[in-house]
């Protein structure tokens, strides 16, 4: 094959914004590794680590800096502001007091995450954590209503319907437009046919559709392929109507395990090239597994059949692409997967990735040659640390994996997600902790007996304390993650659980206690009556259909109860330095095994007085001359009684299906806009 038809069947993939900045992810790195055991190949663009050195970069926050000041006066000068403009003026006005934090010439939060003297110094770090947080504030400030972080893209009320991802791929309304534009500005004098887009998290879409539709307008010969475990989520969830609407922004969609579809895309490339200009040949996407794609001319999708991939020849990833130096973490960790879906997959309310589908069957790279792929992942990239990223590890295969590693003396550190499997005696931790394991999370959800029944989780309370407890006093960390507020739990099952996480707390090492959120494809969503759920319902603009509604069954609590809950998961968490993701102190992050591995298991209780203390920077006055012509303490009044009534009357199930958007329009131009009366003083 010559140079030019290699590069022609070479497909372009991307990993897009916003997603986590500390490691490569690993879904990438496993398509390209395929390609090259198939003697092919792929490009692996991690687009979501090179924005981030955009958005920190000088250019980005003058640029940012001028602009916020410009919007703050045109809202300044007006006679009055509805409430949308209320929310922004105030953003605005806090991003003017960030904006020094963020221009600071002498902080570089880069080199802190990076050097390890820095990234273990707990105060330093929590400074550098800031940093970011407050980057996308001032960010958030400027791009109202739409909201961004590192697991974050969304307007800051409604879900994204189709008509506001249109919008927003409008131009400027991505804050990474101009970025797309100097990275992609030789993109016209490549070859590639294919460029395939990775959704792995919600808070990827707006910008993977962004994308897409940008380098469609740039090269309309690329076919564009959307993949990944979310869009596959999404597909599956969509009307035959809403999905077409997905091929105004691709021309394919692999709602599966994406390995055999690539291979067979590559080998069809010549063709694809093609195909736009005759309008021909699309029974050819009848034999390409795992995917769908449109004939526009006849207005009909094109689907293959469903195919799983073969894990029992492994599946090491191919991260040589990536420069691994550019994460945010002065350790390198890399993602590894032996195993695909789960070999329990009863639990009520759970459908991760795609594993409820019945299709899917629990599969296994065998032990042996796991562990020889994790010691070449070791040797080719220099990464000692690896988080097993899999539903879970089944506990036989878990100790074959941990003995292989002992006897090739691997030399890693890793972590994973286990289920308390009596199976983990004292002897079988041991020889995990041999191998490297040094934390484990564990799906918890209740310490209520009935809720584990309800849940169909499988253990016992008791199992729960015994076998936790083999894990920590073996020295390797614990990570418990529940959940309140399943149909059918009660207030004293919810505080069975807080009672259960107290008790333990000697041998929990991280805790998260999150609420219930309904999942589409989870066996609740499929049997709702057995529940008690009378009927599931999305709310208008929720055309992806991520965030279900129910009505029915709900937990028998008052409100005071449900304060008494809120209070005690407070109380609780005083006792640990918690964090949300990407940062140290959430579950299951790369910096969270970081310090893991680095003061051992306590690490998050001996911080919890110093992160309770802890101080963000304050911001300074900057030099502009105009008053703050609107009361804030009347805006914030607004803000609160805003989210009190939609919430109330847009979001809690009631005797009819709502119209968010319409409600969303109607309490912000009628139920709250306000002239306020301008001061005479309160310069900035």
């Amino acid at each position: 094959m010559s140079t030019a038809e290699n590069r022609i069947s070479t497909p372009l993939l991307f990993y897009p914004p916003f997603a986590d900045p500390t490691q490569p992810y690993i879904s990438l790195p496993v398509l390209k590794g395929y390609l090259k055991k198939k003697g092919s190949d792929a490009t692996v663009i991690d687009l979501n680590i090179q924005s981030l050195y955009y958005l920190m970069s000088k250019d980005f926050i003058t640029t940012l800096s001028e602009k916020i000041k410009k919007r703050f006066r045109e809202l300044n000068g007006k006679k009055f502001l509805i409430f949308t403009e209320q929310v922004e003026y105030k953003r605005l006005i806090d991003a003017l007091y960030y904006l020094p934090i963020i221009s600071a010439p002498g902080f570089n939060c880069v080199s802190i995450m990076k050097e390890k003297e820095s990234f273990y110094n707990y105060k330093k770090y929590l400074t550098s954590a800031c940093y970011f947080e407050t980057l996308f504030e001032c960010i958030n400030a400027l791009y109202f209503p739409y909201q961004f972080g590192f697991n974050r893209a969304s307007h800051f009320v409604l879900p994204f319907s189709f008509d506001m991802l249109e919008h927003y791929c409008a131009d400027d309304h991505s804050p990474l437009s101009h970025f797309y534009k100097e990275r992609f500005k030789n993109i016209g004098e490549m070859n590639n046919v294919i460029a395939g887009i990775s959704i792995s998290f919600i808070s990827q879409i707006p910008e993977a559709l962004y994308l897409a539709r940008f380098l469609k307008q740039i090269r309309p010969e690329l076919f564009i392929v959307l993949g990944g475990s979310c869009i596959g989520q999404v597909i599956r969830n969509l009307s035959p109507d809403l999905r077409k609407r997905v091929f105004d922004f691709c021309d394919a969609l692999c709602y599966a395990e994406g390995e055999e579809t690539l291979a067979a895309l590559a080998l069809a490339a010549p063709k694809l090239k093609t195909l736009r200009q005759t309008g021909d040949g699309y029974k050819m996407f009848d034999s390409i597994p795992n995917l769908y794609v449109y004939n526009r001319r006849k207005e009909e999708i094109h689907s293959g059949p469903f195919v799983l991939h073969d894990l029992r020849g492994g599946c090491l990833p191919d991260y040589s692409d990536l420069d691994l130096d550019l994460y945010l973490a002065p350790e390198r960790l890399l993602l590894y997967s032996p195993t695909r879906n789960c070999y329990w997959n009863k639990c009520s309310f759970c459908t991760y990735g795609f594993s409820f589908d019945e299709k899917n069957t629990y599969r296994e790279v065998p032990a042996r040659i796991a562990a020889g792929e994790l010691q070449s992942l070791k040797e080719q990239y220099g990464a000692d640390h690896f988080y097993l990223s899999c539903d879970v590890l089944a506990p036989k295969y878990a100790e074959k994996l941990a003995r292989e590693l002992i006897s090739r003396k691997a030399g890693i550190l890793w972590s994973g997600d286990f289920r308390l499997e009596n199976y983990y005696t004292p002897e079988v931790c041991k020889i995990l902790y041999a191998s490297g394991l040094r934390s484990v999370a564990f799906g918890v959800e209740s310490g209520s007996a009935h809720m584990l029944h309800v849940i169909n989780k499988g253990i016992s309370v008791e199992q729960i304390r015994q076998v936790n407890s083999h894990f920590h006093d073996t020295k390797i960390a614990t990570q418990w993650m529940t959940f309140t507020y399943h149909p059918g739990e009660t207030v004293d099952d919810a505080i069975e659980t807080l009672s259960l996480i107290k008790e333990e707390a000697d041998k929990i090492d991280l805790f998260i206690t999150g609420e219930f959120q309904l999942v589409p494809g989870s066996r609740i969503a499929h049997s709702p009556k057995l529940y008690g759920i009378t009927k599931i319902y999305f709310t208008e603009g929720d055309d992806l259909r991520l965030f279900p509604l129910f009505k029915g069954s709900t937990i028998n609590a008052s409100w005071t109860r449900r304060e008494d809950i809120d209070d005690s998961i407070d109380w609780l968490a005083e006792k640990y330095a918690l964090s949300h993701y990407p940062w140290a102190g959430a579950i299951s992050t790369h910096h969270t095994f970081l310090f893991f591995c680095h003061y051992g298991q306590n690490v998050f209780k001996r911080f919890a007085k110093e992160k309770q203390n802890f101080f963000p920077p304050e911001g300074g006055k900057l030099n502009i001359k105009d008053r703050i012509r609107f009361a804030l303490p009347v805006i914030e009044k607004n803000e609160q009684r805003f989210y009190t009534e939609f919430v109330r009357k847009a979001i809690a199930p009631g005797d009819n299906d709502y119209s968010l958007s319409e409600r969303f329009l109607f309490m912000c131009n009628e139920k709250i806009k306000r002239i306020f009366p301008r001061k005479k003083s309160g310069f900035l």
